[in-house]
């Protein structure tokens, strides 16, 4: 792929695909409000598929005047197709087309996310499952100060896997609502069929105020905030997942009867975590059904 000037930055880079696909979906709206004829659409469309290529075989050159990726694609169509590019997003801002774009690109990160945490789940269940019994010293502050079943802390973690699974299906709730065919700030001049847009781009809602839909940027913030990168999962709780175990572990052994007491939902006796196993086997069986 080709790496971007000093005037985009790596990260906006990511967003080349994403800008692309609005473009074409903004482009064959144009066309169905009657603003491009077929040849028109044809051609624009077309073009845009190359710049596509341009990015993925690395060939793409980028100019000083380039602000960011969909300044950088629109001048390479302009270059491909003539003037017939300078149609490309008539009537369409850049803010709603980088809102329209980040939004795309948030979706698949937080898709790809909530399927790494979905098999980190499984891959701690299975582990639980193997080690039944198995006892361990629990620690607050680096102080022992109970003994528990290995598989009890393990569950633990899935359990905080499980609420930012949650958290994160709640946050993709914020990435369904189109801002495409907003205008700049009073609506679209052209007419354009923002519903079918939406559709076209896998959205299940359009924004219902121009301003609000071109100044809207707190999905931005929750990214930031949550350090989204589908490079690998963020989430901080992975990183503590070694137990602080001793080499006398072997004393907690003589501790099985009193870790079987604490037998009331949550606890961790063997009958409470083999609970917690079923309601989670039961979250990940549900997830697998939507």
């Amino acid at each position: 792929m080709a790496q971007p000037s000093s005037c985009v930055s790596p990260d906006d880079s990511r967003l080349f695909a994403d800008d692309l696909d609005v473009s074409k979906a903004y482009t064959e709206a144009l066309r169905k409000a009657g603003c491009l004829t077929t040849e028109q659409c044809s051609s624009i469309l077309t073009g845009l598929e190359l710049v596509r290529y341009d990015w993925i075989e690395g060939l793409l050159k980028f100019s000083p005047t380039d602000k960011d990726v969909h300044t950088i694609n629109k001048r390479r169509l302009t270059e491909i197709i003539g003037e017939v590019g300078q149609y490309l997003n008539s009537g369409c801002s850049r803010s709603e087309q980088v809102l329209t774009a980040m939004k795309l690109w948030l979706r698949k990160a937080i898709n790809e996310l909530l399927a790494r945490v979905q098999r980190c789940i499984e891959a701690i269940l299975e582990k639980a499952e193997q080690h039944l019994g198995v006892l361990m010293p629990a620690y607050i502050d680096l102080q022992r100060v109970q003994a528990v079943q290995f598989s009890h802390w393990l569950l633990s973690y899935a359990w905080i896997l499980r609420e930012d699974y949650l958290h994160l299906k709640e946050q993709e709730k914020l990435l369904l609502v189109s801002p495409l065919g907003s205008g700049t700030v009073a609506g679209n001049p052209f007419h354009i069929d923002r519903v079918w847009l939406a559709k076209r781009l896998g959205f299940t809602s359009v924004t219902e105020n121009s301003l609000y839909a071109v100044a809207d940027n707190d999905f931005m913030d929750f990214a930031k905030r949550e350090s989204l990168d589908i490079t690998g999962i963020p989430l901080e709780e992975l990183q503590n997942i070694c137990p602080h175990i001793d080499r006398d572990i072997a004393k907690v052994a003589d501790f099985r009867d009193i870790v079987e007491q604490y037998d009331v939902t949550g606890g961790t006796a063997s009958t409470s975590v083999q609970k917690q196993i079923e309601l989670l086997k039961d979250f990940v069986t549900n997830l697998k059904k939507d």
